[in-house]
């Protein structure tokens, strides 16, 4: 199977003269900007408290050497800082710039497991949810929750795949993410899972690649780690917090009520957080939330292949993890982003399919099959819209957990 990196395609459209992808790609392109991008140091113009705490952790490189945890945000604040550029906007921006890589591994991995029409339709999903949004675009690091699984989950599977080209890049690309990924809170888990599903496929590929390319990865690998073990040397705790384990544990009927709530979230009703949603709406929108069920069952006809085992066995630890957190519905909610949207896509997918059994043949009845999850889409965009650039901004929780730092 060849392997769709989708930058190859621009050059093919332009050869070819399909002016029709090409334009919808780049509105795609401007859709994305405009959404990560737009009014990012205005809509709300001040840093909440969240916020606040993380940037002061960016002063001084001591900081950073004492403590590296999330450093691939962390690092480019800290560079900010040095050339006195750091700001509202530029702290925004980064997590900004960190969810356009999201994006787009997002993209290309459904570009590979779908069709490109899916892969089209799951990234605006994606691109236009308040979930993502609100991670996105805050000057935190949540958004590394998100960026690093669907980074490794990209590059490990180019890397894997029998007829993958430029095998080599990949592979360095992986061990790259493997490094970055580790210095992230709870990603030591999927870069277990990973190699642990992966592991034949693994061996397989350090027998094909070039030697130059081996020893490249572990010199990338030891030198990316090194700030982490000396920080992981002079204090241990750092392991706790990477791993998600928790110092101190509560009550069992506790962790009963985080796995009630962070179910519910989803769905259902949130708690309130006004530093990152509206009231208690749920994270998904009703339509995003049944696509959603759909594609488990989608994996779960597929339940065999490496790519619904590495998923579920995900979504399990990223649940359980959540669930040991001190306080899941604040933090940490974002690591669930990934795999939930993986399996909104694959529930786009399978109604589609079942539409398309019902009319194999039949254009007009197929057309109408595209055109009401195109207007299931843009209905989706559209409250996701109204709900994040409208009435979050304007609610008066948010307004008072914002001002709280305005003084």
């Amino acid at each position: 199977m060849d392997i769709k990196v989708g930058g190859n395609r621009f050059t093919e459209w332009l050869r070819r003269g399909d002016w029709g992808k090409l334009g919808g790609s780049i509105l795609l392109i401007i859709g994305v900007a405009f959404l990560l991008f737009w009014r990012i140091g205005h809509l709300v113009p001040v840093l909440s408290p969240s916020e606040i705490t993380f940037t002061d952790t960016t002063h001084s490189i001591h900081q950073l050497i004492k403590d590296p945890i999330n450093a691939p945000v962390r690092a480019v604040d800290y560079t900010l800082r040095i050339i006195h550029f750091g700001n509202i906007i530029t702290f925004r921006t980064v997590s900004a710039v960190f969810a356009v890589v999201a994006l787009y591994c997002f993209y290309i991995l459904m570009l590979n497991w779908h069709t490109r029409r899916m892969s089209i339709f799951g990234t605006i999903l994606l691109a236009s949810s308040s979930w993502f949004l609100s991670v996105g675009r805050t000057a935190t690091a949540d958004i590394l929750l998100v960026t690093m699984p669907l980074l490794l989950i990209m590059t490990s599977y180019l890397t894997f795949r029998k007829k993958a080209k430029l095998r080599s890049i990949a592979y360095l690309a992986l061990i790259a993410s493997t490094a970055l990924a580790l210095y992230v809170p709870f990603m030591f888990w999927l870069v277990l899972i990973i190699y642990a599903v992966y592991w034949r496929q693994l061996y397989m590929v350090l027998k094909k690649v070039p030697k130059k390319a081996i020893i490249a990865g572990s010199v990338v690998l030891i030198i990316g780690l090194l700030p982490l073990i000396y920080g992981i040397i002079h204090d241990w705790h750092i392991v706790l917090r990477l791993t998600g384990i928790p110092e101190t544990w509560l009550p069992i009927k506790q962790y009963g009520i985080h796995a009630k709530e962070i179910t519910l979230s989803l769905a259902y009703r949130t708690v309130p957080h006004p530093e990152l949603r509206l009231g208690t709406l749920p994270l998904l929108d009703a339509v995003s939330a049944i696509l959603l069920i759909l594609g488990l069952y989608y994996y779960w006809l597929r339940r065999h292949s490496y790519t619904a085992i590495m998923l579920v066995i995900l979504g399990v630890i990223s649940f359980i993890l959540l669930v040991l957190s001190p306080h899941p519905a604040y933090d940490s909610m974002a690591l669930l982003i990934p795999v939930s949207y993986i399996a909104v896509v694959a529930g786009l997918t399978l109604l589609l399919q079942q539409w398309f059994t019902i009319f194999p043949r039949n254009n007009i009845a197929r057309g109408i099959g595209v055109g009401i999850v195109s207007l299931l889409v843009a209905m989706c965009v559209f409250y996701h819209f109204e709900r994040y650039f409208v009435a979050w901004p304007q609610s008066p929780e948010t307004k008072k957990a914002f001002s709280l730092t305005s003084h």
